[in-house]
């Protein structure tokens, strides 16, 4: 079954240092020692990349793939490429086999400048690269999600669960996957609600916390002991070996 991977893009890619524009690439985030020098570095990249945006720079030409080559630099990449990195090892990993020709990735994106901007890049970032061999990669705008303005991001995103969402029922066929590590909470909200209904596969969240080592795993089993309700179930899984982790709570949590 061919798998579609929902991936929500944010504005990440103003706090990533995997470009050799400016230099970014030169240094990188693991070996600040302190909170105080990684902001100083992550604000030196927003100002040197927020001027490629302003000069309509092509920056994907400016991609360094060390970072994705190599795991101890995710924390070098925006959030949506790190993600997909983990996602592409978990099921290079898993007994349903790696993804590959048939599968997709959709990139859901804001209505705005930087949004568009940063989409853009991630887009042709994975295809020029060939990140994902045998992917196919989209890009979907979400009209009028734009957070300055809140009237039309409140119908964005009715306009996602009335119109976009309905996309993905249209073919039962599909495994669909959420990637909500990027974008803004209300889309992210949305898409797990769609996925409780549906009961999709898996829903992926990856947290700096965690120091890039661990990918967060949660999914909705419809087969659950309480008819009409999805069981929800959570674990994470670890970046460099793909493994599985399941969290079991104790009976008495929930006494």
């Amino acid at each position: 079954m061919p798998r579609t991977i929902i991936t929500t893009c944010g504005t990440s890619l103003f706090k990533s240092c995997c470009w050799r524009y400016g230099g970014l690439c030169d240094n990188s985030f693991l070996g600040l020692g302190s909170e105080k020098e990684r902001m100083d570095y992550e604000s030196t990249c927003n100002s040197k990349l927020k001027e490629a945006l302003e000069k309509d720079c092509d920056l994907s030409k400016e991609f360094e793939p060390f970072s994705w080559e190599n795991l101890a630099y995710m924390k070098d990449l925006p959030a949506e490429l790190a993600s997909l990195k983990a996602i592409k090892i978990y099921y290079d990993n898993s007994q349903k086999g790696s993804l590959g020709n048939g599968d997709k990735v959709i990139l859901l994106h804001s209505d705005n400048k930087e949004g568009s901007f940063c989409a853009n890049v991630i887009y042709n970032v994975l295809k020029e690269n060939n990140l994902l061999p045998g992917i196919e990669i989209e890009k979907w705008p979400i009209i009028g999600l734009d957070p300055s303005d809140a009237e039309r991001f409140g119908s964005a995103l009715l306009e996602i669960w009335q119109k976009s969402i309905t996309k993905f029922e249209e073919n039962e066929n599909e495994e669909y996957i959420f990637n909500l590590t990027g974008g803004y909470k209300g889309v992210g909200i949305l898409l797990g609600a769609f996925a409780y209904i549906n009961a999709c596969a898996k829903i992926f969240y990856l947290y700096e916390e965690t120091n890039y080592e661990k990918i967060t795993v949660m999914s909705f089993d419809p087969n659950s002991p309480v008819p009409g309700i999805s069981e929800f179930k959570a674990g994470y899984s670890d970046v460099k070996t793909g493994k599985e982790i399941l969290i079991h709570l104790p009976p008495e949590r929930f006494d």
